[in-house]
C-alpha cells in the first residue's frame, strides 16, 4: 500500500464510522466518568428480561438471550350452561335443549334453542338480567327478569327470578305469576376446544 494511503486510512475509517447508522455501529467503550451510569442501565435492562413463557398476546416483556420462547396463549376457561330447567323441555318433544358453551360470562351472551333465544346481560360478576323469547306453532312465549350466580366457580348455580312470564297464541295473552327457577353452569377449562 502506498504511504499517502496509509496515512489517510485511519481518517477514512473514522469518517465511515461517523457516517454509518447507529444500529450498525459497534458499542463504544465507556469513559471512566460514564461507567457507573452505563452499569446501572445494563443492570436495569437485565432485570426487565425474562425466560418465562409468554402468558398471552399482550405479554411484551423482552426475553433474555434473544428471541425467547414462542408465544404461549393461556387457555381460556368458560362455562357449559344447561338451560334445560329454565322453562324449556329437554325430552318428550321434537326439540332437545342441549347445554351451550359460553367463553365470557362477563359480557352479554345468548343461548339458542328450539326456536328460542335466552339472552343474558350481566350487570356484575354475581348476575344480571335475562330475556327469553320462544316462538313456534302459531304462538310465542316471553320471559324476563334477573339472574344471580352462586356457589363454587367450578359449578355455579344460576337462579332466575322472572318478573314477566307470558304466552301469546290465537290473539290471546296469558301471563303467569313470577317464579324462580335455576340452572347449572359448569366450568370448562379450555373453552375454545369445548365449542
Amino acid at each position: 500500500m502506498h504511504a499517502p494511503f496509509r496515512t489517510c486510512l485511519p481518517l477514512a475509517l473514522l469518517a465511515l464510522a461517523a457516517c454509518s447508522s447507529k444500529t450498525d455501529r459497534p458499542p463504544v467503550a465507556p469513559t471512566a466518568g460514564s461507567a457507573p451510569a452505563t452499569v446501572a442501565v445494563v443492570q436495569e435492562a437485565e432485570s426487565k428480561c425474562t425466560n418465562e413463557p409468554r402468558t398471552d398476546e399482550n405479554d411484551k416483556r423482552p426475553r433474555c438471550g434473544g428471541q425467547g420462547n414462542p408465544l404461549v396463549v393461556a387457555k381460556k376457561s368458560g362455562y357449559r350452561i344447561d338451560i334445560s330447567g329454565v322453562g324449556t323441555r329437554t325430552d318428550g318433544s321434537a326439540c332437545v335443549v342441549k347445554p351451550s358453551i359460553v367463553c365470557d360470562i362477563d359480557k352479554p351472551f345468548s343461548n339458542e334453542f328450539c326456536g328460542g333465544t335466552l339472552t343474558h346481560t350481566p350487570t356484575s360478576d354475581k348476575g344480571g338480567t335475562f330475556e327469553m323469547h320462544v316462538s313456534g306453532n302459531g304462538g310465542s312465549f316471553t320471559q324476563s327478569g334477573s339472574y344471580t350466580l352462586g356457589g363454587p366457580a367450578e359449578k355455579i348455580t344460576a337462579t332466575y327470578a322472572s318478573t314477566k312470564l307470558c304466552a301469546h297464541a290465537g290473539g290471546r295473552t296469558i301471563c303467569l305469576p313470577p317464579r324462580t327457577i335455576s340452572a347449572t353452569w359448569t366450568k370448562v377449562d379450555d373453552c375454545e376446544a369445548a365449542q
